[in-house]
């Protein structure tokens, strides 16, 4: 999981020394952002496990299932959903738990 992120942010470095001089038009880090939105998710249901609802849930709690968590946000959590969503330079991704499916483009 780790790996994962450390790949996604050295081709987030990589893409932004490469566009320095253009400005990044939104949706152009989305893959990233999902990558990182998906990330996330273990943490949340680790978190349900553990407390039996999603209210209160934030990234600081969720860090204490998962350090490597950078940039993710809980937009909402309730007592039986959440949305977790994340932001890379403009370009959006969200996942609405507990059986969102998969994470999509845009926020919460």
């Amino acid at each position: 999981m780790r790996a994962r992120l450390l790949l996604a942010l050295l081709c987030l470095t990589l893409a932004s020394v490469v566009t320095a001089s253009a400005p990044a038009q939104a949706g152009t880090y989305t893959p990233i952002a999902m990558t990182m939105t998906r990330e996330a998710v273990p943490a949340a249901e680790a978190f349900f496990y553990d407390h039996n609802t999603y209210a209160g849930m934030t990234i600081a709690k969720l860090r204490g299932y998962d350090r490597g968590l950078s940039s993710v946000e809980v937009a909402q959590a309730s007592k039986k959903g959440y949305c977790l969503q994340t932001n890379v330079l403009g370009s959006w991704a969200h996942y609405a738990g507990p059986n969102g499916g998969r994470v999509r483009a845009g926020r919460c």
